[in-house]
C-alpha cells in the first residue's frame, strides 16, 4: 500500500484525539475516578451505570419539558384578535381557513366561493393588512380598531 493508507490516516486522527486530550483536557482515566470518586464513596460499575443513566434521564426529562411546554399566551394585536374572530364566524359555516392560508388567499377563496360577500370581505381583509402589516402604528388609534371591528360587526349580520 502507498505511504499515506487509510490506516496511517486512522492512525495520525486516534494520535491527535489522544495528545488533545491528555495534553490539552490533561483528563485520563485517573481523572475520571476522581471525578467519581467525589461523588461516592465507592466507585463501582452499578454506581457509574447509574448515574449516567441518571444524567440521560435528566437531560431527556429537561428537553421532553421544553418541548412539551405550554406556549405562552401572547398578547395579540387588538385587530389579530378581531380578524381571528371573523376567521371562526365564517368557519361556522363551513368556510375554514386554511392552515398557513395568508389573509389575501383567504379572501380569494372565499370570494370565488361567495361573489356576494366579495365586497364586504375585501374591506375587511384590506383593513386588517393595513392595520398589522403596513401601518402598525394605526393600531394605537382607538378609531381604526373600532371602524375595523364595525366592518366585521356588519359583516357578521350579513352571515346571520
Amino acid at each position: 500500500m502507498g505511504r499515506f493508507s487509510s490506516y496511517a490516516l486512522r492512525y495520525r486522527l486516534e494520535m491527535i484525539d489522544y495528545s488533545w486530550n491528555r495534553f490539552v483536557l490533561n483528563y485520563d482515566q485517573g481523572m475520571q475516578f476522581a471525578f467519581f470518586s467525589s461523588f461516592f464513596q465507592e466507585v463501582t460499575k452499578e454506581k457509574i451505570i447509574i448515574s449516567a443513566l441518571s444524567f440521560i434521564f435528566f437531560s431527556i426529562s429537561v428537553m421532553v419539558f421544553f418541548v412539551l411546554r405550554r406556549p405562552s399566551n401572547k398578547e395579540l394585536h387588538p385587530a389579530t384578535d378581531l380578524y381571528i374572530g371573523y376567521c371562526e364566524g365564517l368557519a361556522k359555516h363551513g368556510f375554514m381557513r386554511e392552515k398557513g392560508e395568508t389573509p389575501l388567499e383567504f379572501y380569494d377563496r372565499l370570494s370565488d366561493a361567495k361573489p356576494g360577500w366579495a365586497q364586504q370581505m375585501r374591506e375587511i381583509t384590506d383593513k386588517y393588512i393595513e392595520l398589522v402589516y403596513k401601518k402598525p402604528e394605526l393600531l394605537s388609534n382607538e378609531d381604526n380598531v373600532r371602524e375595523f371591528k364595525n366592518k366585521i360587526r356588519q359583516f357578521h349580520m350579513l352571515l346571520y
